[in-house]
This record gives structure tokens, sequence and C-alpha cells, in this order.
């Protein structure tokens, strides 16, 4: 038990890792992989993609605060909203990974892997 909350402790602190990476690049105008054709800019804030892989923070964020709690002995349960969040939150990152995959990527004019360029690597 003690190691499998240590392993998802450190999984949901590289979810807002790559979360914090994933916004902070474009919106700063960084272009890491030196290709023309990523958006960058405030533009990446509407951009439903983005939207969903940042709100997975907070249910990751939460997951870590209860999971060190439990591992301290300070409780004995994570609640269940704290699961129902992160499963809520999953569910769309999901489909939007599966519309970008399967929808948005075919179409893409600069080939089907430019859709997982720089901060959308992250993300997808």
């Amino acid at each position: 038990m003690k190691n499998k909350l240590i392993v998802s402790i450190i999984l949901n602190a590289a979810i807002i890792v790559m979360a914090v990476f994933g916004l902070t690049f474009p919106l700063l105008g960084i272009n890491w992989m030196g290709l023309p054709y990523s958006t960058t800019g405030t533009v990446v804030i509407v951009l439903f993609t983005y939207q969903s892989n940042v709100f997975m923070i907070v249910p990751a964020a939460f997951l870590i605060i209860y999971e060190f709690l439990l591992l301290r002995g300070k409780i004995t349960i994570i609640p269940t909203f704290v699961y129902a969040t992160k499963l809520a939150l999953s569910v769309g990152v999901t489909i939007t990974l599966l519309v970008v995959l399967f929808f948005l990527a075919p179409m893409n004019e600069y080939g089907y892997f430019a859709s997982f360029a720089n901060s959308s690597l992250f993300f997808h």
C-alpha cells in the first residue's frame, strides 16, 4: 500500500509539472522544438486541449495532499470527491486526446505529428 501511494504521488506530481510547463511555454512564446506552426500567446487559454489538461492540476494536487496525509497517518481514507474529480477530468482529457488523434491530427496541414509538437507534446 505504501509503495502504491508513493508511486501515485510521483505520477500526480508529474501531471502537475507537465501541465505547468505545457501552459507556460506557449504563453511565454517559447518554441522549444523550433517548429513554425505551434500556437503561442494568450490564445492557448481558450483551447480546450490546454484547458482540460491544466484543470488536471486540481485533482492531482488534492490527491498528493490526501495521499501524503494518508502516509503520515493523519487520515484513514481519501474522500470520494477527490477520486470523482480525478475521474471526471481524466475523461475530459481522454476525450480531448481522442479528438486530436482521430479528427484534428489527420486534418493538420503540417502533417499528423504536427499536432504533437512543443507544448502539445506534454498534453497529448
